[in-house]
């Protein structure tokens, strides 16, 4: 009987080893502060990117149930995402989404090369690591707000107007595999655009994007929101470099050129296309008319 123990012991660990194991594995996401109802924010920091500033999302919750949609919010320059969170409050608590408004620059120390541009090169034009871009935090920013509501909801839809929406297409461009369910870029003042000859930031030359990547984006859900007034050549806030200016001299027109040179460059490739040209009768630049309309189009289905 003596011999026989160790070979009976052991039979008992291996047994109760999986179900040991799986109750002292912590989730990566265990140590993260629920997310409460109603408005608040958090502060995310990527600690495989130390030198990136730390980002505070602003955010509304009705109250969390398991598919709650989920919907980012990117500000214009000279607006805060707090300004942002709380002008799209009202739509989250009677449409029921969890609203995120992250902050990467402040108003008062607005940054384009980080925020506009995404983050993706310096103000010198180098490259930067793709892992620390502004617009790849978007994807972690979701999942950590996925773990402090116990919400499922397994992709998000995001909005941006003006400075917020040259972030919202470039995420849709460079970040092609991103969990969206739906993308609207409102009232940007220039794109990048689909061209592999261009540099960046006015297109894709240098940037690592590849056709098949570009097939992905084009298969993405974006709808490029334009104000049918949104025609001031000298709006202060418009860019009149060379480049911005063979967009066209407007936002409009460089809105409609984008697109039609993405439709272009999707049938040349023969690729799937599933963005939209919609423009506000009547609106110019106006971010809370753009809003409304960009809210009846997420909650379209």
């Amino acid at each position: 009987m003596k011999s026989g123990m160790p070979i009976i012991l052991l039979f008992f660990v291996l047994l109760l080893q999986p179900a040991c194991a799986q109750h002292a594995a912590p989730s990566a996401h265990a140590d993260v502060a629920a997310l409460q109802a109603g408005a608040g924010s958090f502060t995310f920091s990527d600690p495989a990117c130390p030198h990136n500033q730390p980002v505070t999302v602003w955010y509304y919750n009705p109250g969390a149930r398991e598919d709650l949609p989920v919907v980012f919010v990117m500000p214009g320059a000279g607006s805060s995402a707090r300004e942002y969170r709380d002008g799209w409050a009202g739509y989250a608590a009677e449409k029921k989404f969890l609203l995120l408004a992250p902050e990467f620059c402040a108003p008062e120390d607005f940054d384009a090369a980080c925020y506009n541009r995404g983050g993706m090169a310096n103000e010198s034009g180098a490259m930067l690591d793709e892992p620390c871009w502004t617009l790849t935090s978007i994807e972690p920013i979701f999942d950590r707000a996925k773990a402090a509501t116990g919400i499922t909801t397994s992709r998000y839809s995001i909005y941006g107007h003006s400075a917020g929406a040259q972030f919202v297409h470039r995420l849709v461009l460079f970040k092609p595999a991103c969990r969206l369910h739906k993308a609207i870029a409102a009232n940007a003042g220039w794109y990048a655009m689909p061209d592999f000859s261009a540099p960046f930031p006015y297109g894709l030359a240098g940037t690592g994007v590849t056709g098949e990547a570009l097939r992905i984006s084009f298969s993405q859900k974006l709808v490029i929101l334009l104000g049918e007034n949104d025609t001031d050549p000298h709006h202060p806030g418009l860019r009149t470099t060379p480049e911005a200016m063979a967009q066209g001299a407007n936002r409009l027109e460089r809105g409609r050129r984008f697109f039609s040179s993405s439709r272009g460059a999707a049938a040349a490739a023969a690729a799937p296309f599933n963005w939209e040209l919609q423009v506000v009768s009547g609106a110019g630049h106006d971010s809370a008319v753009m809003s409304r309309e960009a809210l009846r189009i997420l909650l379209k289905d």
